[in-house]
């Protein structure tokens, strides 16, 4: 697993590298877990590095499945952005708007790995002694470079954590480096321990939970329970009371709010307190009433951002929330918030 045995293995990674399937299961970089991440870089310092093929890998993926959904849209007469028929997007533009917003999103926590030159020669050889990340089916080329981008990053006064899904670079464990990686990094006269393989964000911020200032799995816990504050949010809109307009209703509360600590408490040994405000940004709400011009009800669209204040008892050794209160709601919407009758019981 992971070595700790000497000093090297006592130290908080400075330099964390994430694979393309790990970017590829969180195409925006916006859930819980990397959220967590990001908290962990800023708390210890550290920075954050994907190697180039793996940016073109995420990037290649990425425009594969947009253009899947592209044709499904066009096909259905869909719209896929700002009310734009799909049928008018250009799906080259918005892979180059994704790239450029993921490079963005590397550069403001880190930087890209430049792609290692690696001779032609070497990496057939590797690949002849089914030299791991290599398969027995020869597969393994791209993740040879990537390894490679690994090792040039490595040194012997920093730690650093690699995290990958692909099971091609573990040990049978699924939790360490592969024996074939392990030779590679002795073979540079590296000390055992300043490069670690991790199979997810979730597992490498462990032993890290009690130091972030939000743990990830309470982050998880409200992206689980949208539903139940998208029910309270609609409880919320059911105040709305203006002459000719029906009461709002929410499509669907968008998960992944944005989250702030507003106060933290420490109940006892094992419980804290979390006062927090989770903003919602641009969920869709809709209505009927009358415009300014006509007779007729019509369906009306807006977008809304909601912030929800909630307190959460925090079990620590559990890892869980044992006790959630919603406190406020409100919204961005100066119209919709003066239409609502005051006085709703939130408790």
């Amino acid at each position: 697993m992971h070595e700790q045995g000497d000093m090297i293995g006592t130290i908080s990674p400075k330099v964390v590298i994430l694979d393309a399937n790990i970017i590829c299961a969180d195409y925006n970089l916006e859930r819980p877990a990397f959220r967590g991440l990001e908290d962990y870089l800023s708390r210890f310092r550290a920075k954050l590095k994907v190697p180039e093929i793996a940016v073109l890998e995420i990037v290649n993926k990425w425009a594969e499945e947009a253009r899947k959904l592209y044709k499904l849209s066009r096909r259905l007469g869909l719209h896929l952005a700002e009310d734009q028929p799909a049928k008018e997007l250009k799906i080259d533009d918005l892979v180059r708007n994704y790239e450029q917003g993921l490079r963005n999103q590397i550069n403001a926590l880190g930087e890209t790995i430049p792609v290692p030159e690696v001779g032609h020669l070497t990496l057939v050889q590797r690949c002849l002694r089914r030299h791991r990340p290599f398969t027995e089916d020869d597969s393994g080329y791209r993740d040879a470079l990537i390894w490679a981008s690994v090792l040039s990053e490595a040194n012997a006064w920093t730690r650093l954590a690699f995290i990958t899904a692909d099971k091609h670079f573990m040990d049978k464990s699924r939790l360490g480096l592969h024996e074939d990686l392990k030779a590679d990094v002795r073979q540079r006269e590296l000390p055992d321990g300043c490069v670690d393989l991790y199979p997810s964000i979730k597992e490498f911020l462990i032993p890290f939970k009690e130091t972030l200032d939000l743990p990830f799995d309470l982050l998880e816990y409200l992206e689980t329970e949208a539903r139940k504050i998208g029910k309270a949010v609609q409880e919320y809109l059911d105040r709305f009371s203006r002459d000719g307009f029906s009461e709002p209703f929410l499509s669907n509360l968008l998960e992944d709010p944005e989250v702030s600590v507003n106060q933290r408490v420490e109940i006892d040994d094992m419980h804290t307190q979390y006062s927090v405000d989770a903003v919602y940004y641009d969920n869709l709400v809709s209505f009927f009433g009358y415009s300014d011009w006509g007779y007729q009800p019509e369906e009306m669209d807006k977008e809304v951002t909601f912030i929800v204040a909630l307190t959460l008892v925090f079990n620590r050794q559990d890892r869980r929330v044992e006790n959630f209160e919603l406190t406020e709601i409100s919204s961005d919407d100066e119209d919709l918030d003066e239409a609502l009758i005051d006085g709703y019981p939130w408790k």
